[in-house]
């Protein structure tokens, strides 16, 4: 897979449902969020990071069913921050 390929996958993943960012971070969690095998975390969390960046994804916080957006800190981001989520913005266009 390509980057372009990984970043829609990415997307669908979300699905326009929230994510724990400890799902991804220090590891993929595969089992969870079903991504495909043969891919590297690295790479997944590269495109991850893009994606947060160029606002396709977004991070927040969830009290109760309610999202609230927050700042992407990549300094907090590690498997101690389960608090924060990650939701898509917009769905990839198809080809």
């Amino acid at each position: 897979m390509n980057a372009a390929e990984i970043e829609r996958q990415l997307v669908t993943c979300f699905d326009g449902t929230e994510w724990n960012l400890s799902l991804w971070f220090p590891r993929v969690t595969r089992e969870v969020v079903r991504f495909p095998a043969g891919i590297s975390d690295a790479e997944i969390q590269q495109c991850l990071l893009g994606l947060i960046h160029s606002g396709t994804l977004e991070t927040g916080t969830v009290e109760g069913s309610e999202f609230a957006p927050a700042p992407f800190d990549p300094a907090g981001t590690n498997a101690r921050c389960p608090d924060l989520y990650v939701r898509a913005v917009a769905l990839p266009a198809t080809r």
